[in-house]
């Protein structure tokens, strides 16, 4: 009885947190849809299992290939960390280039940014909830290693702007 009260109490706390968090976003009608799925790893568009009339034999091969948590990981960290950037900036720019190119996928986003807190190569959340919140660049290293790929993060102070790119093997499906 104790413990789930007490989980339920926590969870309300937490959802009030993300309403405050998340206030500024709903009240700017700041809004950004990203839209990828299996049809990402061969880069035919979504349509690619009816255009080229594939079978679910055919099409099922991508699914070992394809893990959706994965890239979460990558589009909901850099996309939160470049608006929650942009929010404390009078100009505010958020540029997402997304590329395929010899086996690799390329991701590349730049954000307004006034300042950030690093530790020698270490970027730091500049949150102030710091048990909920600085993970999000370390999960994004995490998946692009799985991926054999990298992670780069640097901040030009004289355009004042964050850049992330990371790059990405695609997995080959024959």
């Amino acid at each position: 009885g104790d413990v789930y009260k007490r989980q339920r109490q926590e969870n309300r706390n937490m959802n009030e947190e993300i309403r405050q968090r998340t206030k500024w976003f709903m009240e700017d009608r700041f809004g950004m849809f990203i839209h990828w799925g299996l049809y990402s790893i061969p880069a035919c568009g979504e349509w690619m299992m009816s255009q080229k009339e594939m079978t679910i034999e055919e099409y099922s091969k991508y699914f070992d290939q394809f893990d959706p948590v994965d890239m979460s990981a990558i589009f909901c960290n850099m996309v939160e960390n470049a608006i929650e950037s942009c929010v404390k900036c009078k100009q505010r720019v958020i540029q997402l280039k997304i590329r395929k190119e010899k086996g690799y996928v390329f991701i590349k986003m730049k954000n307004s940014c006034e300042s950030v807190h690093q530790v020698g190569e270490r970027m730091l959340s500049t949150k102030e909830d710091t048990f909920y919140h600085g993970f999000g660049l370390r999960n994004m290293q995490d998946v692009a290693q799985k991926y054999q790929g990298d992670l780069h993060c640097c901040f030009d102070q004289e355009h004042q702007l964050f850049i992330t790119k990371i790059h990405l093997a695609l997995p080959h499906v024959s």
